[in-house]
């Protein structure tokens, strides 16, 4: 069986979602059984006429010699095919302009377009899977669609494991400038703290404001700023050789591959209390630090992470039991995203259902209750 993965990315860049598209083809081609390929498609957001001009290249494109596509994000799952499964990861932002007070004519206009592309598109997959329950509850929302939730796994947790407690902690990207004054201040009071920020543009609007609030606070020699987009290799050194992880958005639409990947790390998370889904996992004093977005709690979570760093290891210790509990394996992935047509009910797509006894629709040679059984 010949399988496309399709992906939507700007041309010599990367993301956590190409390196996870990477990923599942490597996967794929790992059964033995399957012979996957990956096809980038460019893309940049952009104004509404750059928009609609790449979702009309996708949606003219033609495939021959697929089986089967799987997609995973705007707006490559435009692309159309007889067999295709969509694991959304990523939606575009401007689908859902409407809700917003200040939106244009223009910008209405223009969410109405993909919100109907969109829809359609989504009634043509034979399964859509979304990366997080946010993600599910919108396009629920905007599309009436239905979808099954599958969380990306580690991308390669070979690279994470046996790693070792160092002393800093470790943050992917510039927080937002509503955090980032409220960090700088809450690390200059701590004399232990000293913190790495991966993944820093010089053309990122917070940049020169970050410099100038390390500069000002004198905390050059505790926050290293290290430029340009990382490889996952080198961001995964970073990570396991952290103290603790440090993740300060809010209201996040994912449970999110860093908190996947610092679990996997056996780093313990300090967080904010309104960081949305996250909230199922990092829990207060057991597997992170939960606080509300101030100078004071924030300074004095940090100074208890580092002064006392043996509940900080048994917190990334039970932040890594947590995520085998939660089983986001590459096996179990793939074998979700290959499962027959089945609706919600254990049926299969013609009504007739399924004994739990039975073999499998998938092929596996298991009976359903231990196979997709599990997942319907």
């Amino acid at each position: 069986m010949k399988i496309l993965v399709i992906d939507s990315i700007v041309p010599f860049e990367n993301d956590r979602i190409g390196e996870i598209a990477r990923a599942l083809v490597h996967h794929l081609n790992a059964r033995g059984d399957i012979e996957s390929e990956l096809l980038r498609i460019p893309h940049r957001n952009g104004d509404g006429e750059r928009l609609l001009a790449d979702m009309d290249v996708c949606q003219n494109l033609r495939l021959e010699n697929v089986d089967r596509v799987i997609a995973l994000r705007f707006p490559s799952y435009l692309v159309h095919h007889r067999h295709k499964t969509l694991w959304l990861l990523q939606q575009c932002t401007q689908s859902w302009v409407p809700n917003e007070p200040t939106a244009s004519a223009e910008d209405r206009k223009l969410s109405d377009i993909i919100q109907s592309d969109d829809t359609q598109c989504f009634t043509e997959c034979r399964r859509i899977f979304v990366g997080s329950l946010a993600l599910g509850q919108q396009i629920e929302t905007h599309n009436h669609a239905t979808s099954h939730l599958l969380r990306p796994p580690v991308i390669n947790p070979v690279l994470l494991a046996d790693g070792e407690y160092g002393d800093y902690i470790f943050a992917n990207g510039i927080p937002a400038p509503n955090r980032l004054e409220i960090l700088i201040k809450a690390i200059s009071r701590v004399s232990a703290a000293r913190l790495i920020i991966a993944g820093v543009s010089k053309d990122s609007p917070q940049y020169e404001p970050l410099r100038g609030l390390i500069t000002a606070n004198n905390l050059v020699n505790k926050v290293t700023l290290e430029l340009g987009s990382l490889s996952h290799d080198k961001t995964a050194s970073f990570l396991k050789r952290a103290l603790a992880y440090l993740d300060l958005s809010s209201g996040g639409n994912s449970l999110g591959l860093d908190t996947i990947e610092a679990f996997a790390a056996a780093k313990p998370i300090l967080a904010v209390t309104d960081f949305g889904e996250k909230h199922e996992i990092v829990i207060d004093g057991e597997t992170g630090k939960v606080v509300p977005a101030t100078v004071e709690a924030l300074a004095n979570a940090l100074d208890s992470l580092f002064s006392d760093r043996e509940r900080t290891i048994r917190m990334g210790q039970a932040a890594h039991q947590t995520l085998n509990r939660l089983d986001l394996t590459w096996p179990r992935t793939v074998e979700t995203l290959l499962a027959p047509d089945l609706g919600p009910s254990g049926d299969q797509g013609n009504g007739a259902k399924i004994r739990r006894n039975a073999p499998c629709p998938c092929g596996s040679g298991k009976r359903y209750k231990h196979c997709h059984g599990r997942y319907n």
